[in-house]
């Protein structure tokens, strides 16, 4: 380079007029390809981020893991629990506060702050990234969407659900269900002065069915030798012994609104079930007899259904999508861990591990049967709009 050309140079960067600093990530930047490749990523873990580690969440065991001999009858559940390695994920998931967060083309322009072709709009949002740098003491994290965003103030990890629902060698000759809250069992059906049983129950533990008594227009469940549960505490799975109307042939999808479940047939007989999260009032799964059309490993799901776009939401990277009824479809859900509620805009919502093996299972044109034997959900076509996550 001659010397004129030197001297142009630095007259432009003592003037101002071409000054390019690249940003330099701090040495604790982590790459999620370098860093978690051989690291299996169940968010309740974050073994491969350190500086975001969270004290570890203790499960209470289900009962029946416990000591299976404490139901009278049950010993012999076939129940089984599926490979947990279905519930590993291949995305990492932040939850944007509710601003208008800038995206950025570079990690130049988000260090800067200029240049942001685009930003999210504020509501109920979701993205997933690949990659986290720091950058002069702030973090940036590289998106699915090939956009840098800054997380200082902005965002926080989400927690992926780590439930999963149960498998079946062979069919159970008993009813069972899930525990919806934490409550202890009494020792006779009935509201007036129930004597507890000292027996505390956990939310998701297992219980098998072996009685429904009526009491004061309540049900109650024999769970075990001297113990009864409320049935309205329990998501239970009410076994189907034909197949439903309008299903052609032996596989289908079982999913009872009002007990929040839902189960899978194969030559007429239980190979899976679980619970899950339907639509809420205003939103509801809309019963009926559908086949999946269409299924996707992962989506994108956005929209709103309100004038004023208040319920706006944007979810990235939603695992394991199976459509069946517009844009209802059953899906792994990141973003709540409430299953045996109603929790969607219309959607099936499961956990990611429970929609990872129905994934695995299904094929486009299997049945889906939805239904509500309570009557409570609409049946009136106008009271419904196309569905949502």
């Amino acid at each position: 380079m001659n010397r004129k050309i030197i001297a142009v140079l630095i007259l432009a960067v003592l003037a101002g007029v071409w000054v390019y600093d690249p940003v330099e990530a701090a040495e604790d930047s982590l790459s999620w390809e370098r860093i978690c490749r051989d690291t299996r990523y169940i968010l309740r873990d974050w073994s491969c981020l350190e500086s975001f580690v969270e004290p570890p969440v203790e499960k209470h065991p289900s009962r029946s893991s416990l000591n299976e001999s404490l139901y009278s009858g049950a010993s012999s559940f076939p129940g089984k629990r599926p490979d947990p390695d279905l519930a590993s994920l291949p995305y990492h998931y932040l939850e944007v506060k509710d601003v208008r967060v800038p995206l950025y083309s570079t990690l130049d322009d988000a260090v800067a702050g200029k240049n942001s072709p685009r930003r999210l709009i504020p509501g109920f949002d979701y993205v997933s990234f690949t990659n986290q740098v720091k950058v002069k003491g702030k973090w940036y994290y590289w998106l699915s969407s090939q956009f840098w965003m800054p997380g200082d103030e902005a965002a926080y990890f989400g927690r992926i659900p780590t439930f999963q629902g149960l498998i079946f060698p062979e069919p159970p000759e008993k009813e069972f269900g899930w525990v919806l809250a934490e409550v202890e069992s009494q020792d006779s059906p009935g509201s007036q002065a129930p004597v507890s049983t000292g027996i505390t129950y956990q939310r998701y533990d297992v219980v098998v069915v072996l009685e429904t008594q009526k009491e004061d227009g309540v049900d109650y469940l024999r769970i075990g030798e001297g113990e009864w549960l409320p049935a309205h505490r329990v998501g239970k799975v009410t076994l189907q012994e034909n197949t439903p109307p309008d299903v052609e042939g032996e596989r289908w999808i079982d999913i009872n609104l009002a007990q929040q479940t839902l189960a899978v047939y194969e030559d007429g007989e239980l190979i899976f079930a679980t619970l899950v999260a339907t639509g809420m009032e205003g939103n509801w799964t809309r019963p009926g007899t559908f086949q999946i059309d269409t299924k996707k490993a992962t989506e994108l799901m956005r929209g709103s259904f309100t004038a004023d776009r208040s319920d706006y939401y944007y979810l990235e990277d939603v695992p394991w999508t199976m459509y069946f009824d517009q844009q209802r479809a059953m899906h792994g859900t990141y973003w709540h861990d409430d299953f045996g509620t109603p929790q969607s805009r219309g959607c099936v919502n499961l956990s990611p591990g429970d929609a990872h093996w129905v994934f695995e299972w299904a094929e486009e044109g299997d049945w889906v049967h939805v239904y509500d034997p309570s009557g409570e959900t609409p049946v009136d076509p106008d009271q419904y709009h196309s569905g949502g996550a």
